[in-house]
């Protein structure tokens, strides 16, 4: 026999005149490796004449492929060679069959999913029962297929491979007909399945996984629920290998019975079932020549951080009191002068440098000036912007100080007013314009709050999100402080109050919105509602009834009122309420409320019913027991309780309440088949809550998979940045802490934007965005010492001096984190250790 080393080789070269794949189509397809090796946990029982199958599917255009792995045979000893075998060829003879491809050795990286501990690396280098393949098969994915691909591990998170366990042992009838068969026929005796669990395949960037995934008898039920056809890949029955027990008749015990003896070497049968005793599992691996989700490099990260970041002098705050507006104000005439101070120099010398041009001789001084002057600037344009600059302010100011006028006053209040506004934009330019040539400094500094009341009510609910309550309550109070005549910023404490079941703290609230705001909706109904939850059913009726004469067109009103009349049992009141409800044309359901764009679920779309309307409003401004009560009233009156939009509002109700354990009970009644972005959002959330961090993941990947997402997913992107930090995959937990900032930047959301660059060693990066963080609250000493950390490692002394003590100042409380800086501080500047 001649060595295969020393047999001839033979080198073939094939040449085709066009490409068998188009190269559009290339470049928009996969190839699947999947390479089967060991099953492992074999009791040293088993027979040799017991043989393994194995099979999957795998989505191949508009069908399913079949896959089968044949002749798994029982092996004592361990591969030294470890090459892997081409599938379907196992008839080649010696290494003909062989690939160029060896099984990983790398035994670290294999991920454990059985329920025990195993030393992969000592396991896989000792000699131990095993049933070995190490046959690798590829398929070729086309773009429709990967969609299959992904579609079945966004659903059910695993592939479900089979195992057939086969005896080759003669049966009686094969016994009969021995002599006419030279084989016996394999007997099928035990039916095994493994759900492999192929999500991080999921993760962007990664495109290849090796698991040992535990094997179990197969169960009919629990392969439709995870299977994503419900086709069982070997279509057997299997007896049942053992006898049932018999039952002994009376008077006759076991014991009476005679035992047959048995010879001192003769070992006990092996049942079939004695292979679930232990706990088998399967070693595959699964690779793809390309990811199924590309990974952002490193410089896309950077640039989506520099454009997000301009250079800016100011910030441009949305007008929301008196107070605002006289600063702005003040602000835009400071910046007319700087303009005009300018276009007058740049005017005088043109003057000199061309006598001839622009003005007559000799030259005008003063007032004689002016015309001329004027004429320059129409010239060059500058009037327009001058115009449209300080137009845009007074605009502010009497949309503000004429809001109250317009809705209670008369002509004459409004006449009034205006003269007012007049006199103080005149007096407002004349002592700011004079204080600078007095050599006086201007009466205000420029604006140097990046932060404006809005930005701190996105603030406070993010915190509200992740249970900081404190942290809140500190950015609402902020909120008044600046302006305690803001009656949203009272309306947004009230809420916030709701939310942590602190009514009397809410009722105060509310108080000074309807205080500051007669007339206004959602005022008026909290009132009433939390009236109605202190059990002060009078006055609850009156600002009810009150609320019906200012909103009797929205169905939302009635809705509430009739759950009121259900509470005093009221019954001509309640039928009246629901028939108002019906016929009510307007609805408050579309309203931007502003907490609810950073929470944790969205609404339905296309709902008709005024109850579920009415039950998100109430969900919305954390009214939860008349949002119960509007579900009821959906369910008496659709009789139908698998209603879509009930069962998503009963799970939003039940998250909101902290019964985590129920909204996932009920979410998971939608998200199988649902291609809505709400229930896998809210699902994503739920099992945040929960624990369940896989689920998680795969729940928020699909809500961003889904049609028409929204793109200010806050905490969405937030969840998932966390959940890659976890998995010290930082550049993509930097991409997600950015796409959270994109619409909604928080402190919080650059400074993990910044913490996750600077993992990931992108230092210039992470000083950007944790300057960011720094500049919307300068009072976190986290933030500080991050960018004292950065500043570190750029080299910068100076600067890591400054932020260090600023973080010390503010009572740095993370001692890992302080420790981590000493020791970098000790290594890059040992001059300074003492």
């Amino acid at each position: 026999m001649v060595p295969w080393t020393h047999l001839p080789l033979l080198h073939v070269a094939v040449k085709v005149d066009e490409p068998l794949i188009p190269k559009e189509t290339l470049e928009e397809s996969n190839i699947l490796f999947f390479t089967l090796e060991s099953i492992y946990n074999i009791p040293p029982a088993m027979p040799e004449n017991f043989t393994f199958k194995a099979g999957i599917e795998v989505p191949k255009d508009e069908a399913y492929q079949e896959i089968y792995f044949n002749n798994g045979m029982l092996h004592i000893t361990k591969d030294k060679e470890n090459w892997k075998h081409w599938h379907g060829i196992p008839y080649l003879p010696g290494r003909n069959a062989i690939t160029k491809q060896r099984v990983s050795e790398d035994n670290h990286e294999i991920r454990n999913y059985t329920e025990n501990e195993i030393n992969f690396h000592t396991l896989l280098k000792e000699d131990a029962p095993h049933v070995r393949w190490n046959t690798l098969k590829r398929c070729f994915l086309t773009k429709d297929t990967t969609g299959k691909f992904i579609e079945m591990i966004f659903k059910h998170n695993c592939l479900p491979m089979e195992f057939l366990v086969e005896s080759l042992e003669e049966n009686a009838n094969e016994k009969a007909t021995s002599k006419k068969s030279k084989e016996p026929e394999p007997t099928a005796i035990l039916h095994l399945i493994s759900y492999l669990d192929l999500s991080p395949l999921l993760y962007p960037g990664v495109g290849r996984i090796r698991l040992a995934s535990p094997i179990s008898n197969f169960d009919e039920s629990e392969y439709k629920e995870k299977s994503l056809r419900g086709n069982k890949v070997f279509d057997v029955i299997i007896d049942s290998p053992e006898p049932p027990p018999t039952i002994p008749e009376k008077g006759k015990s076991e014991k009476s019975k005679p035992k047959k003896a048995q010879a001192k070497n003769e070992k006990p049968a092996f049942t079939p079932h004695a292979l679930l005793e232990g706990q088998l599992f399967v070693i595959v691996e699964v690779e793809l020549l390309r990811p199924l989700i590309l990974e952002p490099p490193l410089s896309q990260i950077k640039e989506k951080i520099q454009v997000m970041i301009p250079e800016r002098s100011f910030t441009i705050k949305r007008i929301r009191s008196k107070k605002d507006i006289k600063e702005q104000f003040r602000d835009a005439i400071k910046n007319v002068h700087g303009l005009m101070q300018s276009e007058f120099c740049n005017y005088m010398r043109r003057l000199a440098e061309t006598p001839d041009e622009g003005c007559p001789k000799p030259f005008p001084t003063g007032q004689d000036l002016l015309p001329y002057f004027t004429d320059y600037l129409k010239s060059s344009g500058s009037d327009l912007l001058i115009q449209e600059t300080l137009k845009k302010q007074v605009i502010n100011i009497c949309r503000v100080r004429l809001r109250d006028k317009l809705e209670g006053g008369t002509m004459l209040d409004i006449m009034r007013e205006l003269q007012d506004i007049l006199i103080f934009t005149t007096s407002e330019m004349h002592q700011t314009i004079d204080s600078h040539f007095e050599g006086q400094p201007f009466r205000s500094n420029p604006s140097k709050e990046y932060v404006n009341s809005d930005m701190m009510a996105y603030f406070a609910f993010e915190a509200l999100e992740d249970e900081d309550f404190e942290e809140g309550k500190k950015w609402l109070l902020e909120r008044l402080r600046r302006c305690d005549t803001d009656y949203e910023a009272w309306l947004d404490l009230a809420l916030y109050h709701l939310r942590l079941g602190e009514i009397d703290e809410a009722m105060v609230s509310v108080e000074k919105v309807i205080a500051l705001q007669r007339k206004h909706f959602l005022g008026f109904l909290l009132y009433a509602m939390i009236l109605t939850e202190k059990e002060n059913y009078p006055d609850a009726k009156m600002f009810f009834q009150t609320l019906i004469r200012l909103y009797d067109d929205y169905r939302e009103v009635w809705v509430a009122f009739n759950a009121f009349y259900i509470i005093i049992e009221d019954k001509v009141g309640q039928d009246e309420s629901r028939r108002r409800a019906f016929k009510s044309q307007r609805t408050a359901f579309h309203w931007p409320i502003r907490q609810y764009l950073l929470t944790s679920w969205r609404d339905m779309k296309d709902l008709a019913s005024p109850f579920l309307q009415a039950a998100s409003l109430f969900l919305k401004i954390n009214c939860y027991k008349f949002a119960e009560m509007a579900l009821a009233q959906e369910i008496a009156h659709a009789q139908n309780l698998e209603s879509t939009g009930y069962i998503y509002y009963s799970a939003v109700l039940s998250f909101l309440k902290g019964d985590y354990k129920d909204a996932k009970s009920q979410v998971e009644k939608l998200i199988p088949e649902s291609k809505d972005y709400p229930p896998w959002c809210l699902a994503g959330q739920i099992y945040y809550k929960l624990g369940l961090d896989k689920q998680a993941f795969n729940a928020m990947r699909c809500a961003l998979q889904c049609y028409n997402p929204p793109p200010e997913f806050h905490m969405l992107y937030l969840r998932l940045g966390e959940f890659y930090n976890y998995q010290q995959n930082y550049n993509l937990a930097a991409e997600m802490f950015i796409n959270a900032s994109r619409f909604y930047g928080t402190p919080y959301s650059w400074r993990q934007a910044g913490q996750a660059a600077y993992e990931s060693g992108d230092y210039k990066a992470a000083e950007l965005s944790l300057s960011e963080s720094n500049v919307l609250d300068k009072y976190d000493p986290s933030t500080w010492a991050l960018l004292a950390l950065v500043n570190i490692s750029l080299r910068q002394k100076e600067k890591f001096k400054f932020c260090y003590r600023q973080a010390i100042m503010l009572n740095l409380n993370d001692r890992a984190l302080e420790t981590k800086i000493l020791d970098m501080n000790d290594k890059i500047f040992p001059e300074d250790s003492d």
